[in-house]
């Protein structure tokens, strides 16, 4: 083991705990016992924007495979019928577990510590909510308007057009007059500047912390340095 004392801090990978001060190369983290090289962890602190590309290419993928699932599996109904249950479950289900387990490595890889992994996964969620909200929306008033225009005495093809046009313009409403879902965005502001503040470069540790920012230690064990 060789190499002075360590002088940044950083958190352990494993447990969060601070390695500053800690000597050797690898570094073994007296609270979970998790040895870290010195390399790796200046591999997980790489150049910002690198990182950030990464990070958001992750929550993409993921965000892909969730909307391959939903939109998928209706679909495969719709065109195969009843095979199309087989076709979902053998096919657009496994790639879309396949997907979102990827991203969620590519996520993982980017922090220090477990904080970042719960952080994406509750990002990812909102993520989720907010691009499927409308589209949902307007599936579900168009499919109600497609079924009850035909009663009025009104063709298939006029129903169907009924139907786009209402929930468009219901979904314009809603998107620009009246925005629901604005703190949801808001919130996902935040959140990304947290999962940003957990991605600095080394040259940025001194920087003061975004607001809002989950720590990767316990409170107690925030300042805690081992001895050499």
């Amino acid at each position: 083991m060789t190499g002075g004392a360590y002088q940044r801090d950083t958190p352990c990978p494993a447990c969060g705990y601070n390695l500053r001060g800690l000597t050797g190369d690898p570094l073994r983290c007296p609270e979970c016992g998790t040895e870290t090289s010195r390399a790796r962890l200046a591999e997980l602190r790489g150049p910002m924007a690198t990182r950030l590309r990464n990070l958001q290419s992750a929550i993409d993928l993921q965000t892909l495979a969730i909307l391959l699932v939903m939109v998928g599996v209706p679909a495969a109904l719709f065109v195969f019928g009843p095979r199309g249950i087989a076709f979902a479950l053998l096919a657009v289900v496994p790639l879309g577990i396949v997907l979102a387990a990827i991203g969620w490595r590519m996520a993982k890889e980017l922090f220090l510590g477990p904080g970042g992994g719960r952080l994406v996964a509750r990002y990812q969620a909102w993520t989720t909510l907010l691009v499927s909200t409308y589209p949902l929306i307007a599936l579900a008033l168009g499919s109600l308007l497609y079924l009850v225009v035909p009663f009025l005495g009104f063709p298939n093809e006029a129903a169907l057009v009924v139907a786009a046009l209402v929930s468009v313009s219901v979904v314009g409403l809603l998107q620009f007059s009246i925005d629901p879902l604005r703190r949801a965005r808001e919130r996902q502001e935040r959140a990304f500047r947290a999962l940003v503040d957990l991605t600095r470069e080394p040259d940025d540790a001194d920087r003061p912390p975004t607001p809002g920012a989950p720590s990767l230690q316990r409170p107690d064990e925030a300042d805690r340095v081992s001895p050499p």
